[in-house]
């Protein structure tokens, strides 16, 4: 049986990480759940293909369906394109300080203070400010 991967028909970039000597890191959404890509240095332009998510999206290879929490992308030997999916769960907060947790992408955004603050709509209408850690060396910075 072959192996069914995702469309990148809805993919979103929601936040990006670019580096042009190490690891660039990506959050993208694609079907409702986030996905970690974390593309190793020199495997695209860094200008043209890394920091212009439309492109990014276009050049990644398939993103295969199952629960796997991030994909690392490179270069073989012969320099063909190389994908490795983990499945090892991901850093979160634990320094929880109200029992209540809600999704963030059920969330609407309504204006961003900066680029892990924002002010969003919640709730019936409700408004709040939700802070996030877009990636795992941000996580200290919510705790």
């Amino acid at each position: 049986m072959a192996e069914r991967n995702l469309t990148f028909k809805d993919a979103t970039v929601l936040s990006m990480y670019v580096d042009d000597q190490d690891d660039s890191d990506y959050r993208i959404q694609v079907d409702n759940r986030v996905r970690y890509v974390s593309v190793k240095p020199k495997v695209y332009d860094y200008s043209d293909i890394l920091c212009f998510p439309p492109l990014l999206i276009d050049n990644l290879p398939p993103f295969p369906a199952g629960d796997w929490t991030t994909m690392t992308v490179g270069r073989d030997e012969h320099g063909s394109l190389t994908r490795s999916i983990s499945f090892k769960p991901l850093a979160a907060v634990t320094t929880i300080w109200h029992p209540r947790q809600i999704d963030i992408l059920s969330l609407n955004r309504l204006r961003r203070f900066n680029l892990r603050t924002y002010e969003v709509e919640w709730e019936d209408n409700k408004t709040a400010v939700a802070k996030i850690a877009r990636f795992e060396f941000e996580i200290p910075q919510v705790e």
